[in-house]
């Protein structure tokens, strides 16, 4: 008995921090005003049903939801807070279908930033950009992306007991150049472009995501130099690093001199199973890519060029 009176003791005493939390978690802080969840817990007010099941495919159109779609989806699923961070909480959840989904919730005062980036994941369409299935810009701002088990890119080049094999490793790096390109030919500077963002799905193909930072430029101010942050040349740089540490598998490796052979970057675990003409080239590449006057960089469709010409394993199925 005494057991129980301790654990009832420790529901009423950390209730209100519980609650808050989940406040915070679905909607923002209250700042003033009557959060859903809270109505859903005090029992004033009860969400619809979702009208529609959670289409997963990626490809299609994604679904607007209601802040009150999105509080009932939460209230029947287990979820748990991946990170917290400064723009915005990143959730798992699990529905009772047995299908998991990534959710995105904007803290309140960036909902601009939520906005922005909801506009440019609507206008994109490519098969490696990571387009969200479902959002809710009502009150509140909520991506919902398909959830991808096999991880990031970043958690398979620095785990050590993965096989990461060179034609991999070469496919990625072009398919994410790819993926840049068609960014910029729509006018869309990514602006955060590394390993930590780039998911990859059954079939290693990778997913560009995480689009806080992107920007919509405008060509002739490109063109002009005119002082527009970032711009194409900053993804080119950031593509530079990916590079390296594709080719080595170490974060922030130094730019390549001419005194450094490229083979002593190679990564151990790929143990010679590679082709040496290609690692001077991916290498190459990636120099000219952070050179560090920006205006002497290539650009991206040089840079796909060199890659099609000279790293022919990077047109190779990544699935063996």
């Amino acid at each position: 008995m005494y057991v129980l009176l301790f654990f009832f003791g420790l529901r009423i005493l950390f209730y209100p921090f519980y609650k808050k939390l989940k406040d915070s978690l679905l909607f923002g802080e209250p700042q003033n005003q009557t959060s859903a969840a809270g109505d859903m817990e005090r029992g004033t007010s009860a969400p619809p049903p979702v009208e529609e099941p959670l289409n997963l495919e990626v490809g299609g159109d994604p679904r607007r939801f209601s802040k009150d779609e999105i509080a009932r989806l939460m209230s029947l699923s287990g979820f748990s807070v991946i990170r917290e961070g400064q723009f915005s909480d990143v959730l798992l959840a699990k529905f009772p279908d047995e299908s998991m989904v990534v959710i995105k919730i904007y803290h309140r005062i960036n909902q601009a930033s939520f906005e922005e980036e909801l506009e440019i994941l609507l206008r994109l369409s490519h098969p490696n950009v990571l387009r969200p299935i479902g959002y809710c810009n009502e009150r509140v701002g909520v991506l919902v992306f398909k959830y991808f088990p096999k991880g990031n890119l970043h958690d398979h080049l620095h785990n050590q007991s993965t096989n990461f094999p060179w034609h991999h490793r070469t496919s990625i790096a072009y398919k994410v150049a790819c993926t840049i390109y068609f960014l910029h030919e729509n006018h869309t500077i990514h602006g955060d472009i590394n390993s930590s963002h780039i998911l990859l799905d059954s079939q290693l193909n990778p997913k560009l995501c995480d689009f806080h930072s992107s920007v919509r430029f405008d060509p002739q101010q490109q063109n002009l130099n005119s002082g527009v942050v970032p711009t194409t040349k900053t993804d080119v740089y950031s593509f530079g690093i990916l590079l390296l540490e594709l080719l080595s598998g170490h974060d922030q490796v130094d730019v390549i001199d001419d005194s450094m052979a490229a083979g002593e970057m190679v990564d151990a675990r790929l143990k010679g199973k590679l082709d040496s003409d290609e690692v001077v080239a991916m290498s190459s590449v990636a120099k000219m890519c952070m050179l560090e006057e920006s205006s002497e960089r290539p650009s991206m469709l040089d840079v796909l060029t060199f890659m099609e010409d000279r790293l022919p394993s990077a047109k190779v199925a990544t699935v063996e």
